[in-house]
């Protein structure tokens, strides 16, 4: 998408130049797309419904919020920035779309190596860094009195913006069963595009009211805001020591999802703090499931973040069954190393291990809970 918009950008900058009418020629390249997707795009096959998974969480409101907000705080760039732009560096249509070309070429290499900071570090970290990001480019371009600040403040923006799709998409996914994700992902594209319908609608009275700077340095307010609620949240649930050491320390594993949190309360708090504290949809509460007196009621369920993964890959393995009697087991997966969390191991998909479904299983006192992932390269 990255590297698309930023063809198109460069392309339409050039053809602005022809003509008022030339960039509106760009959307003619969805006429081959068409007749790729018909012949090239196989249809997904169905997955099964988990029994007993909740299909909609307050955690999934507040992921969509999120993305709500990241659309309308990064939107302000394509709605307004070719004129501020062309306002503080002089300058004509094909230099604005070097600019947002450029932007577009670091939001690709971000979304590149997406795979390599999400094995270093979790979903909540990196929708911190995300709308820090936001936060320093906006403010930087807000405050740009040349080119070179104005590039420098797009090239910051552009690393957020890479980080936001993937990052928002990975954490919807993670946090419901597979039969669920369709609606999801699907609920989560109408945030986007509703974040994108409104932004310019309430940016307008803004740069009415302040200018175009200072409504960048507003939309960089916004993200930092949002940034150190994100922080904040976290530093409040269990493991986020644990997650600090990962930041900082050598990559050991992937983090789908934070403990079970309380996430109880009423109106936007309680939509907020779950989107911190609850674990993934399909992990259900732990339930007693031997009626037999003396039982411990200690087996819930087991997970693996991500559940579709490739050769290689460090995965997180975590568990809700309080009295385990092993370490988890599996018929791919290797070198289960605690991450300093009970119950939570990171483990690695071995280089040769076969494409497919697969399983890992931990033995509670009463059952043996086991869940299905698939290695597909």
């Amino acid at each position: 998408m990255g590297f698309g918009g930023g063809v198109a950008l460069l392309l339409g900058g050039v053809l602005a130049d022809l003509s008022w009418r030339g960039p509106f020629a760009v959307y003619l390249l969805a006429v081959p797309m068409v007749v790729l997707v018909l012949r090239f795009v196989p249809e997904a096959p169905k997955s099964p419904r988990a029994p007993g998974g909740p299909q909609q969480t307050p955690r999934l409101l507040g992921l969509y919020a999120l993305m709500f907000l990241g659309v309308v705080v990064f939107y302000t760039v394509p709605t307004h920035a070719p004129f501020w732009l062309g306002a503080v560096t002089g300058t004509g249509p094909v230099v604005v779309g070097v600019l947002m070309c450029a932007l577009n070429l670091v939001m690709t290499l971000v979304g590149l190596n997406c795979r390599r900071l999400r094995a270093r570090w979790d979903f909540r970290v990196l929708a911190a860094v995300l709308f820090a990001a936001y936060a320093a480019g906006l403010v930087v371009l807000g405050l740009a009195g040349g080119i070179w600040m104005a590039a420098l403040g797009m090239l910051i923006t552009g690393v957020g913006i890479g980080l936001q799709n993937p990052v928002m998409n990975g954490w919807v996914v993670a946090s419901v069963d597979p039969a669920a994700r369709t609606r999801a992902l699907g609920m989560l594209t109408s945030a986007l595009f509703l974040g994108q319908f409104a932004s310019p609608l309430l940016a307008q009275p803004v740069v009415n009211a302040v200018g175009l700077g200072n409504t960048f340095v507003l939309a960089g307010a916004l993200g930092l805001v949002i940034s150190v609620v994100l922080v904040s949240c976290g530093a409040g649930q269990p493991g986020f020591a644990h997650r600090v050491r990962r930041c900082v320390g050598p990559p050991t594993g992937r983090k789908g999802h934070a403990h079970q949190g309380n996430s109880h309360g009423g109106g936007v708090r309680a939509i907020g703090l779950a989107v911190f504290a609850a674990p993934a949809a399909n992990a259900a509460d732990p339930v007693d499931r031997d009626p037999n007196p003396g039982s411990t009621g200690s087996c819930g369920w087991v997970n693996v973040v991500p559940d579709v993964v490739h050769r290689g890959d460090v995965v997180d393995v975590e568990a809700n069954c309080r009295n385990a009697v092993a370490l988890p087991e599996s018929d791919v997966l290797l070198n289960f190393t605690p991450t300093g969390e009970p119950t939570h191991w990171s483990a690695t998909v071995p280089p040769k291990a076969k494409r497919g479904a697969h399983t890992v299983s931990i033995t509670c006192p009463e059952n043996t809970c086991t869940k299905t992932f698939y290695v597909v390269r």
